[in-house]
């Protein structure tokens, strides 16, 4: 086998498994101690579900404008201040 065949061979069977990176958006409003749940919860069901440890999960939250956020042609700040 090439020398090189057998360096990528050896380093990717000892790697461990990747770590899983969640990536969420939301709509500006919610507060510290909500997000701080959400954190929990997302990093519990990645592990129960894809065996992974806790200490692997890594979450990104996004908080986005309600301007900045459009459902059916409208922005959310729109839509809220019609109803």
């Amino acid at each position: 086998m090439e020398p090189w065949r057998t360096f990528f061979k050896n380093r990717f069977h000892r790697m461990e498994k990747p770590m899983p990176i969640v990536q969420i958006q939301l709509i500006e409003g919610r507060n510290d101690e909500q997000k701080e749940k959400l954190i929990q919860k997302v990093t519990e069901a990645c592990v129960e579900s894809i065996d992974c440890t806790p200490e692997s999960v890594r979450i990104l939250l996004s908080d986005i404008s309600e301007q900045h956020f459009g459902v059916a042609g409208e922005s959310v700040r729109t839509r809220r201040a019609h109803k």
